[in-house]
């Protein structure tokens, strides 16, 4: 009974914060994460074998900005210890259809993760993004975040407020 109140509470509060700065708490079915989105962010939803995807589309005055996909899939003898290996990062770079610019250490709701800075090619389009990998709970954790090469000087610190929103559960 505590937590229902406790989380009507927080809804309420999300949404009169939302009016006044257009974001709202956007948490993922399976309660397995949420994370703030603003009001014109458009979720896409898929499942992949045993892989869930949703994918936020942010707009902003009915432009794209950039889009945010999270990934989770069941991580198979795989700890948060064991992405910061020569194995996975191969592996990483082996399927991300995409080139590697960088790896670092980095946090996602004050969690370890293993950032890779990628840049890709898509339909006459070069995006530049990252990709954080994280292990909590059994689940392996992917957060891309994507945008055009020309936008990402301007858009990439919206990346770090969306990491400093998540909250994995």
């Amino acid at each position: 009974m505590r937590f229902t109140i406790y989380l009507i509470f927080v809804f309420s509060f999300y949404s009169a914060s939302a009016q006044s700065d257009e974001e709202l708490l956007y948490v993922e079915e399976g309660n397995s994460y949420s994370l703030l989105i603003n009001q014109e962010t458009k979720v896409h939803k898929q499942f992949i074998s045993d892989s869930h995807v949703e994918t936020f589309v942010f707009i902003q005055n009915n432009q794209f900005k950039y889009t945010l996909t999270v990934l989770r899939s069941k991580a198979n003898n795989m700890t948060n210890d064991s992405l910061f290996t020569y194995q996975y990062e191969q592996a990483y770079m082996d399927n991300c259809g995409c080139e590697v610019l960088s790896t670092i250490q980095s946090k996602v709701d004050n969690i370890n993760s293993l950032q890779f800075k990628i840049k890709r090619k898509e339909n006459n389009m070069v995006l530049l993004g990252y990709a954080d990998s994280f292990v909590v709970n059994e689940v392996l954790f992917n957060v891309v975040f994507m945008i055009p090469e020309t936008n990402f000087p301007r858009y990439q610190s919206e990346y770090s407020s969306i990491k400093s929103s998540f909250d994995i559960r």
